[in-house]
């Protein structure tokens, strides 16, 4: 090991002088060292919790990216299909999608009227509910 020449002990002594001095200078200003610690802290166990954590979350997005290429294989596949059919199906397909059009809106319909069915039902319940009964006798 390399001993330490005497100007760099002697820079260091005044550097410490100085460090002194502004720390008596900072305590009369009434600036203080911070009361809290200042010290860092490892903790493995949670340090390696946040390693499996991480991992998992990339295993996730791996996961995400696996499946996002399945189905663009899937989308690419289909309009392969697709464009392969004859023009015929492609007339059959829209009188079937056009046909569960128009049954998914007259079950929309429905769907109100029964809502305002449960509902006025409802309210005549409640009403009679609240009705004198008749007297007995």
């Amino acid at each position: 090991m390399a001993r330490s020449s005497p100007t760099h002990r002697h820079d260091r002594g005044v550097l410490r002088r100085c460090l002194f001095a502004a720390v008596i200078v900072s305590l009369r200003a009434g600036v203080g060292p911070p009361a809290y610690a200042q010290a860092i802290v490892f903790d493995p166990s949670n340090y390696s919790q946040n390693i499996l954590t991480a991992a998992r979350a990339l295993e996730q997005i791996n996961n995400q990216l696996r499946s996002l290429e399945n189905q663009a294989r899937l989308l690419i596949n289909s309009t392969k299909n697709v464009t392969a059919l004859p023009a015929s199906v492609a007339g059959q397909l829209k009188a079937h999608i056009d046909e569960i059009n128009r049954l998914m809106a007259q079950a929309k319909g429905l769907t109100f009227e029964v809502e305002k069915t449960s509902a006025s039902s409802k309210r005549f319940t409640h009403a009679s509910t609240r009705l004198p009964c008749p007297p007995t006798g």
